[in-house]
């Protein structure tokens, strides 16, 4: 819903009124219907990202102090990925990706932090 009905409008009116007054814009169905697909499935599989940090942490393959000496490289990584993710070259739809993008991390943190499980078994 986030993606439907905050990011898609602000991305889909830049896209719009892209371009020279003298090109006509000419949509066809298929294209949009592709493009908000792709999109929609792209922030799906950011909205995960929780359940991955927490599914990681519970098998201790990571641990949650590990991930929270990283929060620096996950800014950088956050804002990259946003803006490689929006289709627009603004700041503002980048930040509009990346700060849910961040959030999501965090929450991933707070959510590792009743993963614990016990001990690890010795190997």
């Amino acid at each position: 819903l986030f993606c439907y009905f905050g990011l898609l409008p602000s991305s889909l009116k830049f896209l719009v009124s892209f371009g020279n007054p003298v090109i006509e814009n000419q949509l066809r169905a298929s294209e949009y219907l592709s493009f908000v697909t792709t999109f929609i499935l792209g922030m799906g599989v950011v909205f995960e990202v929780p359940v991955l940090i927490f599914a990681l942490v519970r098998v201790h393959v990571l641990s949650r102090a590990w991930l929270a000496r990283q929060r620096r490289y996950v800014i950088v990584l956050v804002l990259i990925v946003g803006a490689i993710i929006t289709p627009t070259p603004d700041p503002f739809n980048q930040l509009l990706v990346a700060v849910p993008m961040y959030l999501l991390f965090e929450m991933g943190l707070f959510l590792a932090r009743f993963a614990g499980g016990g001990p690890r078994a010795a190997s």
